[in-house]
């Protein structure tokens, strides 16, 4: 159970910097860069594209539960 525990967290990592690294180069690097800022105005956050905005949110969660599962599996 551990093993494929570990494994799921592994794929949602990849699939984290995956999503990444597809949004920056679906919007260019610029753009996302400055999502990452968090100073979007809200007409420019309504403008992003739906993957966009799914990633951008969704990373930090993803990572850090990566990091959680890590530290139990450890254990």
């Amino acid at each position: 159970m551990i093993k494929s525990i570990n494994t799921l967290l592994n794929l949602l990592l990849i699939a984290t910097l995956l999503g990444v690294v597809f949004v920056a180069y679906y919007l260019n690097f610029s753009i996302a860069l400055d999502a990452l800022d968090w100073n979007w105005s809200a007409e420019e956050y309504l403008n992003a594209s739906a993957p966009f905005r799914y990633y951008i949110f969704l990373s930090p969660y993803l990572v850090s539960g990566l990091f959680i599962g890590k530290k139990f599996n450890n254990r």
